[in-house]
């Protein structure tokens, strides 16, 4: 298959050196010869798409697509490149349909330029299309795209910021005076005061009163021991 290949790509670059001196259609995109040609109606599945170019392109620039009416890219396989040419395979169970082929070469100065054209397999549609374009700022997003098979511009990876867990503990309170209140964590997690202190309410009179009650009963039990003696004198006389 390679072979035959090869042999379809020589029969194009031959083609290319008799029609170097003639303008086409494609002389601002500098593509001399294709196959299929543009809007070219084939009763025969095609197998390739060969193009050939009026210089050497650098293989590193060198993309080509052929999609079909939905917008899907129908090449099998890689590029067979051949300094001013180049030709791709084609699936094997292609459909009847209408097909864009889009290509990229290097311009000159190193910038991208290309263009597009259609054939179809069985009767064709055409719709509009960018037939020619030329450096950066018209190279289409799926031309910019580095993936040969891409057909549509580079997706760009969305990041997702970290999770941060923030774990919540319980902050201890200050007291008017500036000292941390005591409290104590039960088990179920709520917050249980200490008990504080009960004060005990002073006696009423301190002692000094004490003092006075003890003072009156030593006199009390004083003035009762002098009257019995007195009585008792007084019967003994």
């Amino acid at each position: 298959m390679r072979r035959i290949a090869a042999a379809v790509l020589a029969v194009v670059v031959g083609l290319v050196g008799l029609l170097a001196v003639e303008s086409t259609a494609f002389a601002s995109s500098r593509l001399k010869v294709s196959d299929p040609a543009e809007h070219e109606q084939l009763s025969i599945r095609p197998g390739w798409v060969s193009l050939a170019f009026d210089r050497t392109v650098k293989k590193s620039m060198l993309k080509v697509l052929v999609v079909n009416s939905k917008g899907r890219n129908v090449v099998s396989g890689d590029l067979i490149y051949q300094g001013s040419a180049v030709l791709v395979q084609l699936e094997n169970n292609l459909a009847k349909d209408t097909y864009t082929v889009k290509y990229q070469v290097d311009r000159k100065d190193g910038q991208p330029e290309g263009g597009a054209y259609q054939f179809s397999y069985g009767d064709g549609e055409w719709t509009d299309i960018v037939k020619t374009w030329s450096g950066t700022a018209e190279q289409p997003p799926e031309m910019a795209n580095p993936d040969p098979m891409a057909t549509g511009p580079v997706e760009t990876p969305t990041t997702t910021p970290p999770v941060v867990e923030v774990s919540e503990e319980p902050t201890p309170t200050t007291t008017p005076s500036g000292t941390q209140s005591s409290a104590t964590e039960s088990p179920s997690g709520s917050v249980v005061p200490s008990a504080s202190p009960t004060p005990t309410a002073p006696v009423s009179g301190g002692s000094d009163a004490t003092g006075w009650i003890v003072g009156g009963v030593v006199l009390l039990v004083a003035a009762g021991g002098a009257g019995w003696w007195l009585v008792r004198r007084r019967r003994a006389a």
